[in-house]
């Protein structure tokens, strides 16, 4: 966490607390017999002690001032003069309740535990503390020898002692004593109230901790009380670059604002409608929070803290909701790859707190907005809980304040830095539509734009040559479009025509014009000069007979590099090239590969009449297919990201060549043209294209579909196995899956292997024959999803068999090259086809973090549940058990390896009593949890399950909404609930894995049938009678392409 912090706020801290690491060690230090190590210091100077008066509740809002003995200090603890002491939420509902959690007041208890206060005595064993010391608390007493202590997971220790939880007194007293490595010395310019603060602090940097913040995250926080405030100014001193408070009270609000956060009041309009909310949420804020807080604990907030996380973020709960959650909503985060947590306390995370507090650009004291003298105490409760406007923290002082701060010091004012004011303004904003079009002039939409050298040097230095940047301009010449409207007279272009364009206007009428050297002509109004805007823009007007048609095989970035291409055609032209000249190219810059590539046309080019329009003969030689131009593009940006690409285009980083901008969504105007090339029907056997289509709720049938286009990135394979999957019977019963609906006839399945039989002319990786699994799925690989590595979150995502995409149950299918993946030759196709289910318990195991040692329980003995057991075996857990009500997927599960329990009907009532059993039948309790049946039932099992700091994996897709779902015991334990959602760059793991398991996959299938059968095949998958496991359809003769033995 600590490494995560900027050297800035840092660099002084590494000194101030590099005491603090613990020492954890079984052997004591040998004893100290120096005098007067255990003598109290009084607070008068003198032996004598004032009484230890304290805040003792006895009952439900029964609260009294009484003494209470000093406690008596053991070696390695020293005795505190408390100072100030915070009152905490759970301080007032203790109070309120009598109880906080499982955690019941039966007899007296201190409260508070939010503390500062002054070393008075120490014990013989302590080094690090001396008497007179100021001193940050950190609260609690754990047992230092159990699992999580050894883990450095402390706060989870299921015998710790935290002051004002019951039946542990608190830090409302005089006197208390204290563990030293769990004192924080304070920095001598930070006052008393701001040490009980930390408390506050080190609650925020827990959660930032357990949320994995990080620089760039951008963070919402829901609830602006002191918890909020906290946890925004840490993430804000990790770097977050937006964090957002939302709150109903304006007071607060405010507040937050003052700390430097957005802020956006909520009213009560906003509980009802979630996704309204959230849409509401996101606008303000400008982006899709990937890390949120629910500071506030209720059900309402959580649930739209939930709804507000972006794709693949992480929702923690800090604030402490109470009781169980009512309608859950489970099945729409699991598809958005949640991760739901919580941070319960903190553990190593003072130190982090204390030096944040120290190095704070903000004021943190104006969060206490209330300071209550010890005697006042009780007032001091009344007024916490009643919340009145503009009431944060209530601090109460069991000295008079300012006893212990220090004195303040004046200082010479720090000298203020000089910024320097020449900067590089880059902006993106609206201009007008071309409002009036000549005769002979098009409207264009641009689809994509290159940044030439010229741009970035404009941007840099605000001039090129004589020409100086005065006013904005637009930047960009290098242009691909289509034609969005034409002049009258416009005969050769028409609307929807994708055209390459030549910049720049020439007066046609001078010299240089008429003699066809209008790059000559000096009335050139050439962009991105100045008063002439470029081309980075969606519309732009341009003489028609300037606009180039791009073939239909070549693609819109293609047409871009046209423009480089025609620089190197007019300096070939220039040069005087010829077919049997030497040529030498000094730099290997785009001008200078598209020069070479210029000089090598001319060898094959027949005449060269046309060469005089550098564009046309640009054009020529791109369409001819020699060379993979495309290789040229390094960086793809959209609009929005422009000057990202400036900033790429400029540090010229190691691989950096052609950076594009494209202004709509990439591939938008591209065409797939279909290959010429026939089907080897004896290697295919048929080519006839016969689907098992699903054309409505219950209505399946078999019946012919188009041969598929193959792309130049594209593959034609041959099916040849097909698994039917859960979701596709879910389908096939239901009419939908979550919010995918059947609203047209769509093709099924998606667990398949097949056969390469034709190729797209790009595609290197592959050749026909080749023998492959299938990795469903086309996602658009330019959102930011997608460039973060996570495609299976792309919301543009096209899955097969998830409508209105078509699935694989049929002879033919066109795939991207780069999602078939090469089948080992002693695999057979079926195993194979079995790769998608152990891709899934790939993708779940990463996801839940399974190493070496994990103890794994897995609920759901089904195909993805013994797919992700021999995982986990092959990850290295330790054990692996499933638990299932059936008998015969048990023995199964058996044959592969695990240990298995059978579960009774009474088992999904009592949670608490199925988990015992578990654990003593496994002889641990598990680490790594999986639910794999997806019913409510299950995964509140799963969840119970669970160890204290462990995870819960949902693999199974259940449906609906959760209903009494049992949250608030599994914060205080710290359980991480997620969900894996398909799979990501998990292929070739799993091939892996079946290429090397030492089980037989193939045992797995229990039932298979012919394409022709496909119908019973669906019946056999949904009646799921003893016995049947996974459902394999065979499109082609069984066998026909497994390698020989």
């Amino acid at each position: 966490m600590l490494t995560r912090f900027s050297a800035k706020n840092f660099g002084n801290c590494v000194k101030l607390f590099s005491n603090f690491q613990r020492n954890f060690s079984a052997n004591d230090k040998k004893k100290s017999n120096k005098k007067g190590k255990n003598n109290k210091k009084s607070d008068k100077g003198k032996g004598d002690k004032p009484e230890n008066l304290a805040v003792v509740l006895h009952a439900k809002q029964d609260l009294k001032m009484e003494t209470k003995p000093i406690a008596k200090i053991e070696p390695k603890e020293v005795l505190l003069a408390m100072d100030c002491v915070g009152i905490c939420g759970t301080d007032i509902q203790l109070w309120q309740k009598g109880k906080l959690g499982p955690d019941v007041v039966k007899g007296p208890l201190v409260l508070g535990h939010e503390a500062s206060g002054v070393v008075c005595e120490i014990g013989k064993d302590v080094k690090d503390l001396k008497v007179g010391d100021r001193v940050a608390i950190e609260p609690g007493t754990f047992c230092r020898n159990c699992q999580v202590c050894r883990q450095g997971r402390y706060n989870l220790c299921p015998f710790m002692k935290f002051p004002s939880y019951p039946p542990t007194d608190g830090l409302l007293q005089r006197y208390f004593k204290q563990n030293s490595d769990m004192c924080h010395k304070l920095p001598d310019h930070l006052t008393m109230e701001a040490g009980a603060l930390c408390e506050l602090l080190a609650v925020g940097v827990a959660g930032a901790r357990r949320a994995k913040v990080k620089l760039n995250s951008k963070v919402l926080i829901v609830g602006s009380g002191p918890t909020g405030l906290a946890t925004s100014i840490v993430c804000q001193a990790i770097g977050a670059s937006k964090v957002m408070v939302i709150d109903k009270k304006e007071d607060r609000l405010e507040m937050a604002k003052g700390f430097g956060n957005m802020i956006m009041p909520l009213d009560d309009s906003d509980e009802k409608d979630l996704n309204k909310t959230a849409k509401k949420i996101h606008d303000c804020m400008g982006c899709i929070p990937d890390k949120v807080f629910d500071c506030h604990g209720s059900q309402e907030t959580f649930k739209l803290a939930i709804r507000s996380t972006g794709w693949g973020g992480t929702c923690c709960l800090t604030g402490m909701a109470s009781g169980n959650f009512t309608d859950f909503p489970l099945m729409d985060d699991v598809m958005r790859e949640l991760l739901i947590t919580a941070n319960f306390r903190y553990c190593n995370d003072f130190p982090a707190a204390v030096a944040i507090l120290a190095n704070s650009k903000y004021d943190l004291l104006k969060m206490i907005t209330h300071h209550i003298e010890f005697d006042d105490a009780l007032c001091a409760f009344d007024t916490a809980l009643k919340q009145e406007p503009g009431t944060m923290k209530v601090m109460v002082h069991i000295v008079p304040q300012g006893t212990n701060n220090p004195k303040e010091k004046k200082s010479e004012p720090k000298p203020v830095p000089i910024v320097n004011a020449k900067g590089k303004q880059f902006m993106i904003f609206q201009r007008k539509y071309p409002e009036k079009l000549f005769l002979l002039e098009v409207v264009l939409a641009i689809d994509c734009a290159g940044i030439c050298g010229t741009d970035v040097h404009f941007w840099q230095e605000g001039r090129i040559g004589s020409n100086i940047v005065t006013e904005p301009a637009v930047l960009g010449h290098e242009a691909s479009g289509v034609v969005w409207e034409v002049g009258f007279k416009v005969k050769h272009v028409r609307v929807g025509d994708r055209v390459v364009i030549e910049p720049g206007k020439c007066c046609r009428n001078c010299k240089a014009c008429r003699l066809r050297r209008y790059n000559l002509c000096p009335f050139m109004r050439f962009p991105p000069f100045p008063s002439v805007d470029g081309l980075l823009q969606r519309y732009i007007q341009q003489d028609a007979d300037m606009c180039y048609k791009l073939p239909d095989h070549l693609t819109m970035e293609e047409g871009v590099l046209c423009a480089p291409l025609a620089v190197g055609v007019a300096a070939v032209r220039r040069a005087k090239v010829g077919s049997n000249s030497k040529v030498l190219i000094v730099s290997s810059a785009p001008i200078g590969l598209a020069t070479s590539i210029v000089c090598q046309a001319i060898g094959v080019t027949k005449s060269h009449s046309n060469w005089r329009f550098a564009y046309r003969a640009a054009l020529g030689i791109v369409s001819q297919g020699k060379y993979d131009l495309l290789k040229m593009i390094t960086h793809h940006f959209t609009m929005e990201n422009a000057s990202c690409a400036f900033d790429k285009a400029y540090k010229q980083e190691p691989g950096t060549m052609k950076v594009i901008v494209h202004m709509v969504q990439r591939n938008t105007n591209n065409k797939n043209v279909k290959k010429n090339s026939k089907i080897n029907e004896k290697r295919t056997g048929s080519a006839e294209n016969m689907s098992v289509v699903l054309c409505a709720e219950q209505d399946l049938k078999l019946e012919p579909r188009p041969m598929p286009e193959i792309g130049p990135r594209d593959v034609l394979l041959a099916m040849d196995c097909v698994g039917i999957c859960g979701t596709d019977i879910h389908l096939w019963k239901e009419g939908k899956i979550g919010a995918d609906v059947l609203n047209s006839p769509v093709v099924l399945g998606h667990e398949a292997s097949g056969v390469v039989c034709d190729l797209g002319r790009k595609v290197k990786n592959l050749q026909a024959g080749d023998r492959v699994v299938i990795e469903p799925g086309k996602f658009c690989r330019d959102c930011e999803m997608c460039r973060r590595g996570r495609y299976n979150l792309c919301p543009f995502m096209q899955f097969h068999s998830c409508p209105p995409t078509d699935g694989l149950l049929q002879n033919y299918i066109t795939h991207d090259a780069n999602m078939c993946h090469k089948l080992p030759d002693h695999l057979t196709m079926e195993e194979g086809a079995l790769c998608e289910p152990l891709t899934v318990g790939v993708a779940a195991a990463r996801r839940a973090k399974v190493k070496l040692s994990s103890n794994v329980l897995i609920v759901g003995a089904g195909p993805i549940g013994i797919a992700t057991a021999i995982v986990c075996q092959t990850f290295g857990a330790t054990k692996v058990m499933v638990i299932d009500k059936k008998q015969d997927r048990l023995e199964k599960a058996a044959g592969f390896g695990n240990m298995t329990m059978a579960l009774g009907d009474r088992d999904g009532r009592e949670y608490n009593k199925t988990a015992q059993k578990i654990h003593e039948r496994m002889g641990c309790i598990p680490d790594k949890v999986f639910d794999c049946h997806g019913s409510q039932e299950t995964f509140k099992l799963a969840i119970r399950s669970t160890s204290w700091g462990g995870t819960c994996c949902l693999v199974g897709m259940a449906s609906g909404n959760f209903t009494n779902f049992p949250l608030m015991d599994d914060v205080m334990r710290e359980v991480e609930i997620t969900a894996n959602f398909r799979y990501c760059n998990d292929f070739p793991s799993a091939i892996n894995i079946a290429a090397h398991c030492k089980y037989d996959l193939s045992n797995l299938v229990s039932h298979r049938y012919d394409l022709a059968e496909a119908l019973c095949a669906f019946e056999t998958a949904c009646k799921q009678e003893k016995g049947t496991m996974k459902v394999m359809i065979h499109m082609l003769p069984q066998e026909a392409y497994n390698e020989k033995e």
